[in-house]
């Protein structure tokens, strides 16, 4: 008799957002076993719509799901519903998001999701097929196998005795990557590749060599690093190349530390010799080498037209970095590497975490304030996520750490009704610590929104005009926090709303086990979840948003950097105010428009050697014109429609009708004017920046207003 199998990598899919990767983790886990096994057959599966449809026309004998902190709640929910509509279904669950060294949360969770079989811990592909194995063996029936037999990767329940069934002695080894074959080129997952709502996912080797203790990476692939065939990769590339319909052209890695062997080098070929055969990918996600080396910087310098390389630190706190298990570079070794990638043309950013053991508000300030002295202008900020599998999730680190938490639903795909199954994803936040108070908690929200839109590419004028200087924007944005009763009224207000949506998010463990159907599922859609970007697409949404902000920010500048000559004081003044022309404000969005400067910027802003901008200043004007990004006009007026205020429009463009924008939506893309290429325009319709009382965007050459509806 043939095994029916069906394999699961659930997602909250939706025709409208075109960049859910492809199931590639289902897909080696079911070539392996088709591979070794003769009488079974495997689908998968990414739509859970889909998935109840199949289950209900045609049965399976085996439901196996991937179980990640992104999904768990849609799993539980559809592998009730399927065990309703086929009751002796044979359902196994897998992945990191399990604790597998607590007992009393593994009985709780059985005992929360009694339609479990058996939870596969580490890597997929030795432990399914050996879960299949036993089986054929006995007739369907896992429990009438000899548990003391089973690898130590599968845990079950018995619910009589209520005892945790796990045999820890037995353990089982790691998987030799070249013994997989490609789910690619087997043409298993090619209804993925043909189907426009899923981009391409490639994995060239797995495992991570460290073992940072808020994540699982390192600790779910046994920390090994191991490769697949490098030729099988490069085939992939193509393959994949030249049969995905994704829109987007988005591929994504899923490497932890791309750049670390000198084999990347010949794999980042194969992504730009595919790009320029298949126009694709136009873009890669991909995780740089934690520590960067000289294999690490000519790999990214080959991948510069599709991908920056991640320099992420997370902390740099030297107590905080012991705590999680952490070793950085050196930050002298880190602005070395950082300014080496800036020669050879290679976008880099940072990623730092707060909440993490032993981190406050001051340190992780000065955390920042350290990064940007390096010269590292792109910098990401996450609060501290506690994922479970994680030692920062245990209950002795909770307790070690005075950890203070609180759920929130998750990002951008959270929610989804599929049939009549209703489920939102949460996550737990660290919102205060042994360390750090609630009121720390909020202030370092507020920080982070500010670091945060000082910190964009709109803003690089202005962070130029601060380097060689002792002042940051870190400075300034800690001024701001701390200077709320002069915030003017409608920075107040976004600020403000912010401030309080960072608190009326947060739920308690009691609110999230609420029950949701269909009509809580689609307001909560459309709430916006993301808060930072959202309280940033609420500053450009208008023309006097802005205005309010560089009036205050400007005065601000004067206090928060008193310890500034008046000449570099006047320099910051004038980077910012360059800085404010580019903003987009979406009530007056305009195709292009053309100021003049009595200076040179773009020679002042690659110089390496951070001169003052008054040593670039010209003897006459030069003219510069100011365009939005190709593509930004047609896709506004569209989420202008989806929109239900110009705001949430915003927000819609950002995140749906824009993806993959990062903040380019918020400036207009700057460029010399050449003699011949200077328009003919009255010359009341040319504004220097040399008069502080017609800046910001007021000099246009030609309009194009993209918005009525929401003009008032």
């Amino acid at each position: 008799m043939v095994m029916k199998i069906y394999f699961s990598d659930l997602a909250y899919v939706d025709d409208f957002k075109p960049f859910y990767p492809v199931p590639l983790n289902a897909g080696y886990i079911a070539s392996y076993a088709l591979k070794h096994l003769s009488d079974i057959e495997i689908r998968i599966f990414k739509d859970p719509a889909k998935l109840l449809e199949a289950v209900a026309a045609h049965p399976p004998d085996v439901l196996a799901m991937t179980y990640y902190g992104w999904n768990a709640n849609l799993d539980a929910a559809i592998a009730r519903r399927c065990k309703e509509i086929v009751p002796d279904l044979r359902i196994v669950l897998g992945g990191p998001n399990f604790d597998h060294d607590d007992n009393d949360r593994i009985t709780e969770f059985f005992r929360d999701n009694q339609y479990v079989d058996l939870f596969i811990t580490g890597e997929g592909e030795l432990s399914f097929l050996r879960y299949l194995q036993i089986l054929q063996k006995n007739d369907l029936d896992l429990y009438r196998s000899d548990p003391s037999q089973w690898p130590s990767s599968f845990y079950s329940f018995d619910h009589k005795s209520g005892q945790v069934i796990h045999t820890p002695m037995n353990p089982i080894g790691r998987m030799d990557l070249t013994e997989i074959p490609s789910p690619y080129l087997s043409g298993i997952l090619d209804e993925f590749l043909d189907d426009p709502r899923f981009a391409p996912i490639i994995e060239t080797n797995r495992g991570c060599p460290y073992s940072c203790s808020f994540c699982v990476w390192g600790q779910a692939t046994l920390s090994v690093v191991r490769q697949f065939e490098l030729q099988t990769v490069i085939d992939e590339i193509n393959y994949i190349g030249m049969r995905s319909k994704n829109p987007t052209k988005i591929f994504y890695v899923a490497d932890a530390n791309f750049g670390m062997f000198k084999r990347d080098i010949t794999i980042a070929e194969a992504f730009i010799a595919c790009r320029e055969k298949h126009a694709r990918p136009e873009r890669l996600y991909i995780y740089a080498s934690k520590i960067q080396t000289k294999t690490t910087l000519q790999t990214f310098e080959i991948l510069k037209p599709i991908a920056g390389m991640s320099m992420s630190l997370q902390s740099t706190n030297e107590h905080v970095l012991e705590l999680i298990g952490r070793k950085n570079i050196g930050m002298e070794n880190y602005e070395a590497n950082r300014l080496e990638a800036e020669r050879r043309g290679i976008r880099t950013h940072c990623e730092l975490i707060y909440g993490l053991p032993g981190e406050s508000y001051d340190s992780f300030a000065d955390g920042i304030s350290k990064v940007l002295k390096t010269g590292q202008e792109r910098i990401q900020l996450y609060v501290h996520l506690l994922n479970l599998g994680a030692d920062t999730a245990t209950a002795a680190s909770r307790e070690r750490f005075g950890f203070k938490t609180a759920f929130r639903v998750q990002g951008l795909e959270a929610c989804g009704t599929f049939g009549d199954v209703s489920t939102v994803e949460y996550e737990e936040i660290v919102i205060g610590s042994n360390d750090f108070s609630f009121d720390d908690y909020l202030r370092l929200r507020d920080l982070h929104l500010l670091v945060q839109f000082f910190a964009s590419r709109a803003f690089k004028e202005f962070r130029r005009s601060l380097r060689g200087t002792e002042a940051d924007i870190v400075m300034l944005s800690k001024f701001i926090v701390s200077d709320e009763s002069n915030w003017p009224e409608t920075f107040a207000r976004v600020l403000k709303g912010f401030r309080q949506a960072c608190q009326d998010e947060l739920l308690t463990a009691e609110e999230i086990a609420r029950v949701f159907g269909p009509a809580d599922i689609k307001a909560l859609a459309e709430k916006e979840t993301m808060l930072v970007p959202s309280a940033i697409c609420k500053f450009h949404a208008r023309r006097s948003n802005l205005l309010d902000l560089q009036s205050y920010v400007a005065g601000v500048i004067s206090q928060c950097f008193n310890g500034l000559s008046d000449q570099q004081r006047e320099d910051v003044l004038q980077g910012f105010h360059f800085s404010m022309d580019r903003a987009i404000a979406y009530d007056d969005l305009q195709s292009s428009k053309t100021v003049e400067y009595m200076y040179d910027l773009d020679a002042w802003l690659s110089d390496e050697d951070a001169a003052s901008l008054r040593d670039f200043r010209t003897e006459r004007p030069m003219a510069y014109r100011l365009e939005q990004p190709l593509g930004l006009g047609d896709a506004f007026e569209k989420a202008v429609k989806a929109g239900c205020s110009l705001e949430n429009a915003v927000y819609l463009l950002k995140f749906n009708f824009f993806p993959a924008s990062e903040d380019r939506i918020f400036q207009y893309i700057r460029s010399a004017i050449g003699v011949d290429q200077y328009p003919v325009v009255n010359d009341s319709s040319l504004v220097s920046i040399d008069d502080p009382s017609k800046n910001f965007s007021l000099a246009v050459a030609s309009s194009d207003s993209a918005l009525e509806r929401y003009s008032s």
